[in-house]
């Protein structure tokens, strides 16, 4: 494997004089590159993503629903809670109940069902 062109312009500058001390940096390179490609033993088709991997993982899961002391339902997913902010056909969209004081922007929509939508 051949060690990159500004790697050898660098370490030739560095000891001009020195052929020894270019020699064992030139050698040093080469060896780490070829570590580096013996190490790489995956292929591009290791890290592909097939259609089910691609969403994420929350889709689907149900919310569980308390009532606020104001009796306004509040929904509750992954340890957050949250409040009605607004409702479109057949979907739900609900704030962070942090909203104002953490500045939290979580949102989650959900079906009627109350399973949350991607």
């Amino acid at each position: 494997m051949q060690s990159s062109p500004e790697f050898v312009e660098v370490a030739r500058s560095l000891s001009s004089d020195d052929s020894g001390f270019e020699s064992d940096l030139l050698q040093s390179a080469e060896d780490v590159e070829d570590e580096l490609a013996s190490k790489d033993e995956l292929g591009a088709d290791d890290f592909s993503l097939s259609e089910d991997d691609t969403s994420p993982r929350h889709i689907g899961r149900p919310v569980t629903f308390t009532i606020s002391q104001k009796e306004k339902q509040l929904a509750n997913f992954l340890g957050f809670e949250f409040h009605r902010h607004s409702s479109v056909k057949t979907s739900v969209y609900w704030r962070c109940t942090r909203r104002v004081d953490l500045n939290c922007p979580g949102r989650i929509v959900t079906d009627l069902s109350g399973s949350v939508k991607g």
